[in-house]
């Protein structure tokens, strides 16, 4: 992927603006009913607690679906929040682009506990909800 002169400007090292819109792709059990399971912005031990996000000023929803599913995973869509939403639940979100996805991001939710974790990610599964999807593969009322 060639970068442009915008992308470049954003690269690697810019703090993420508190408005940008962070994408999470949506494992397919995350998502029934029109809710959210808070485990979608619940990382694993096995990533460091450490969440993976996409930057809505690198990529579209549907590069961040398709990304997902040609990782072999499935998954019923793209969700989002504001880097400022995780600001608020004092998680620090910093960039940590690769090769093939320079949109890549990290949440940090290695400082908390695994309480506050889980509490974290129910907050903001349910601030997801109230944004809505971004992208969906799945019927309305699947």
């Amino acid at each position: 992927m060639k970068l442009t002169k915008a992308v470049y400007n954003i690269l690697p090292n810019e703090p993420i603006d508190g408005e940008e819109r962070l994408l999470k792709a949506l494992h397919h059990t995350d998502y029934h009913n029109g809710k959210i399971n808070s485990l979608a912005f619940f990382p694993s031990e096995e990533h460091n607690f450490k969440l993976s996000v996409d930057r809505a000023k690198l990529s579209t929803p549907k590069e961040t679906y398709d990304r997902y599913v040609k990782g072999g995973e499935q998954s019923s869509g793209v969700c989002g929040v504001h880097a400022s939403d995780f600001v608020n639940e004092e998680i620090q979100c910093s960039t940590d682009p690769s090769d093939d996805n320079v949109a890549h991001s990290l949440a940090d939710f290695s400082p908390h506990g695994v309480s506050q974790r889980r509490k974290k990610a129910r907050r903001l599964a349910a601030i997801a909800v109230n944004y809505g999807l971004d992208y969906s593969n799945i019927a309305a009322d699947d």
